[in-house]
């Protein structure tokens, strides 16, 4: 049996007027994933502002440092860095929301349809930019078999799917000038 990467690869060699049928989903994202990601940039940034009470023990000697750091760094300190680490992960969380859509991805000899019940897009070989995976600290630790990815075209369009690594794969070799 062959594998999806090499049934992509050789779909364009074997009959033209063949269909490769494969099931996605398009990911839609959500009004609160701006939101996330301000929530998440302001968690980091204090992160890195209370991290630099910690700086100092780097250039300590080893047997120092360590006095410094459970006796001279304010036990708040740590309590602000562990807040702030916290809110970066919400801001994360909320960043990585979508909706899911199920749709398919058609193969073609001169590009690729995609399609669901609401919409219908048909992009050809020369439309496509590049491929480009996505990748979210939170959720995408949850779906390690299934990978979001970002098809981007040359009129600045994004179209956001979430699909098998599988089926990733088997576009980058079906595609390879345009990862």
């Amino acid at each position: 049996m062959r594998t999806l990467a090499r049934h992509f690869r050789y779909a364009r060699d074997v009959v033209q007027h063949l269909k490769n049928t494969f099931d996605i989903q398009f990911a839609e994202r959500k009004k609160i994933n701006k939101t996330g990601s301000q929530i998440a940039n302001f968690g980091f940034f204090f992160a890195l502002v209370f991290c630099l009470f910690l700086l100092p023990a780097k250039y300590l000697p080893s047997e120092i440092a360590i006095i410094y750091l459970i006796e001279f760094v304010n036990r708040n300190v740590y309590i602000l860095i562990s807040i702030s680490i916290a809110i970066f992960l919400f801001g994360e969380w909320l960043k990585g929301m979508r909706n899911y859509e199920k749709a398919e991805l058609e193969l073609k000899d001169n590009g690729i349809l995609l399609f669901s019940k609401t919409r219908r897009i048909e992009l050809k070989y020369d439309e496509i930019k590049q491929f480009h995976g996505v990748m979210n600290l939170i959720h995408g630790l949850s779906n390690m078999h299934r990978l979001n990815f970002v098809i981007k075209t040359i009129d600045n369009g994004k179209y956001e799917i979430r699909s098998h690594k599988d089926v990733f794969n088997g576009l980058t070799d079906y595609f390879p000038d345009k990862t």
